[in-house]
């Protein structure tokens, strides 16, 4: 919900960023996508958008690796439909600001492989059981 309101706020600040084109001229069209599919055509304010979601989820995802320094962290949901896109900025953020940096062990950022449907497959596991 943060990136979509992000987006817009965006597009309403920049009336002739491509996140206008990308989501058809109308705010109710916004999705996760809008700003990506923007930034990959080089839209300034999309990209401005994407780096600050980057900042923000990868600053979250070293706090949590250093604290618990888990052997991988998953990522699901929609937005992991990026793939590289997102995983390898996020990647570089944990690297550069984990504590030990090298010296430490890498911990992996990685896609689950049920992506979106993961919750509904648990619940779905719950229900059969």
């Amino acid at each position: 919900t943060a990136l979509i309101r992000d987006t817009k706020l965006a597009m309403q600040k920049n009336p002739d960023s491509l996140l206008w084109k990308v989501a058809d001229g109308n705010l109710d069209n916004v999705n996760g996508k809008t700003v990506w599919d923007a930034a990959e055509m080089g839209d300034k304010s999309a990209k401005k958008v994407v780096s600050r979601y980057v900042k923000y989820l990868g600053d979250g995802i070293t706090s949590i690796a250093n604290v618990f320094r888990p052997e991988a962290i998953m990522l699901g949901g929609g937005i992991c439909k990026q793939g590289d896109n997102l995983v390898k900025p996020l990647q570089k953020r944990l690297d550069r600001q984990i504590y030990g940096g090298d010296s430490g062990p890498r911990v992996p950022i990685l896609i689950a492989s049920l992506g979106n449907t993961a919750g509904s497959l648990g619940a779905a596991a719950l229900v059969m059981e």
